[in-house]
């Protein structure tokens, strides 16, 4: 069985609360199983989750938790898991299909170069400024 189709999102330690409730919103989170996408992993940094926002979200102490959300149109469900923080970043990011990184100065490309594409005829590469590159396949 193949691992979910996982979109990894990702602000490091900083606040940038206009990005992660954005994609927990009921705007974005139906259309990410129309999209391909059956996992979303949001690291969301020293920001407060607004938790009456989110249905089905139970936060435990680490600020970590995780939820599922029925597609908007069709059939389709998404895992939703969010935590603060992670003692392997290298390894979240390895695991992603995709990644949206704030990517401030406490992210080092290096880091980000980690994740590799999963089909070398159909991959994609995006560049940071900084010169790390985000693969996604």
């Amino acid at each position: 069985m193949s691992s979910p189709t996982t979109l990894l999102v990702t602000v490091g330690s900083t606040l940038f609360t206009a990005l992660t409730n954005e994609v927990l919103s009921d705007t974005v989170l139906p259309t990410l199983p129309g999209l391909g996408f059956e996992r979303l992993i949001v690291q969301y940094g020293a920001a407060d989750l607004v938790l009456s926002d989110i249905k089905g979200l139970d936060l435990n102490a680490q600020g970590a938790g995780e939820f599922t959300r029925r597609c908007r149109d069709g059939p389709g469900k998404i895992v939703v898991q969010v935590m603060r923080y992670t003692d392997d970043f290298n390894g979240l990011v390895a695991s992603a299909d995709a990644v949206i990184s704030h990517a401030g100065g406490f992210i080092p490309g290096s880091q980000l170069q980690t994740a590799k594409p999963r089909s070398s005829t159909d991959s994609r590469v995006w560049l940071h400024p900084d010169g790390a590159k985000v693969y996604t396949g």
